[in-house]
This record gives C-alpha cells, structure tokens and sequence, in this order.
C-alpha cells in the first residue's frame, strides 16, 4: 500500500493564506494536522479553484482535477466555435458539479442538466452553482445514475465517471484510498463499466451532430477501440497537458 506523503510546505503556506488569512491560531494548527493525517487539502480548506470558477468540496465529492480542466477548457473552446445561439448542455457522474459550473460560467449561451448519482451530493451541485452567481434557472440539478439524469437530446454531454479498476487499489495514494468517494472512483470491468453503458446508449441522447466529452485513462485505449467496433460512433482520442490520453471524444 502507498505511504501518506510528508506534509507538503506549500500546503501548509496556502490554508494559512486562503483559510486563516495569515493567523495561526488553534484552529489552523487542527487543520495543519489533518494534512498531516493524509486528509487532501481541498478537503481541509473547503473548496478548490477549477476553470476560473471556486468549486466548494464541503460534502466531500470527489477532488477535480487539474486534467479534467484541461478537458473541459478544450471542449468549452470548440462549443464556442459552433456559434450556434443556445447550447443545450449536461454534465453527468457530476460529482462537484464543477464541469457543469465551468460551463455555465464560460459559455453565457448555455443551459446544463446536472447529475450525479450520489443524492446527498445534490446540493454541492446547487452550493457550487449558487457560489459562482450563476442564474439557477440555467442549471437543473438532480440526483440520476450513469445516464438517468438526461432527458430529451443536448447538443453536447460530458461525462467524467468512476473508471478505475479495484485492482488498482494498492498502487493508488492514501489519501485518495481513505477520504475520497470510492463511488465516483471506481468501476468493474477493466474500470469499463460506465464507458460501456455510454457507447451502447448515448448516442440516443444527443442532437445530431452532437459530442460526448468522456474522461478515461491512457490504458484502456485498446479496450475501447474494441468496444467501438461495430458502432455508428465516430471518435478520437484527445492529451491531457502531460500528453497521457486521457479523453474520448464520441460524435454522432
């Protein structure tokens, strides 16, 4: 099993500047020690910067990830290129909400359904939505495993699901094994299970000409080569910024 790491330095400067704004008092010292107890330290500040937006964490969804910004920026930039007047949009497997509030937050042009499976995390996609002063009446947000949360066809869907295989445990960081959602971490069959259930029926949900944006890992490349085989879907590949693919792109 990985080791917790030592206490990053940096970490500690950072929650005692954007926590504490510069004091330390016993309660900074507290949260000084759950860092050193492995717990992440999104989780200690509160929220996480993500795509221009704060995306809060106090329900403990899953931490967003620097890749998955990256992703979202490239697809935010080729929606926008579209120039069509309104984009109908959905950010499921939400967790945070924070793809969803990036959408909203840089294309003005945008209504996004959000869903995640997870029902207490509702209302971290409604916080996050609330926190970045985007008008509510642009986002739905509701509780829908995998594909549930859709209704109708959108011109574009995004989807970052659980897709890491279980047997990947003991080679994964403590402090992602101990407090982060196994359930938005996780998924069986080579951790293939949801991208499956979306190249067999996502593309029901889109308008033609649609995209679905899927975040995946660099291994599974072959696997979903197989899985596209046969089907209508055509695809790419897309780097994330440490040139890994990490992104499959489905168009209808």
């Amino acid at each position: 099993m990985a080791m917790i790491p030592p206490l990053d330095s940096k970490e500690v400067e950072w929650l005692l500047r954007e926590k504490y704004n510069g004091k330390e008092t016993p309660e900074f010292e507290a949260d000084v020690l759950r860092l050193k107890k492995g717990e992440p330290l999104a989780y200690v500040i509160g929220w996480i910067p993500f795509y221009d937006c704060k995306i809060d964490v106090s329900l403990h969804p899953m931490i967003p990830r620097p890749e998955t910004e990256f992703w979202v920026e490239r697809a935010v930039a080729e929606l926008t290129a579209l120039g069509k007047p309104m984009l109908r949009l959905a950010d499921t497997f939400s967790g945070s909400g924070c793809i969803g509030v990036a959408l909203l937050k840089h294309l003005p042009n945008a209504t996004v359904d959000i869903s995640e499976f997870d029902p207490k995390l509702t209302e971290q996609l409604r916080i996050n939505v609330r926190l970045n002063g985007i008008d509510e009446s642009r986002a739905k947000c509701w509780a829908g495993n995998a594909l549930e949360g859709l209704t109708g066809t959108y011109d574009a869907i995004f989807a970052n699901p659980p897709y890491i295989d279980p047997k990947a445990i003991p080679e994964m960081d403590e402090s992602v094994i101990n407090f982060e959602p196994h359930l938005s971490l996780f998924a069986g069959d080579r951790g293939l299970d949801y991208v499956k259930i979306i190249i067999n029926e996502g593309r029901k949900f889109l308008n033609e000409g649609g995209t679905f944006y899927v975040e995946c890992d660099a291994h599974q490349r072959e696997w979903i080569e197989e899985l596209l085989v046969g089907t209508p879907w055509k695809h790419e590949f897309w780097l994330d910024q440490y040139d890994q693919i990490r992104f499959l792109i489905l168009r209808k």
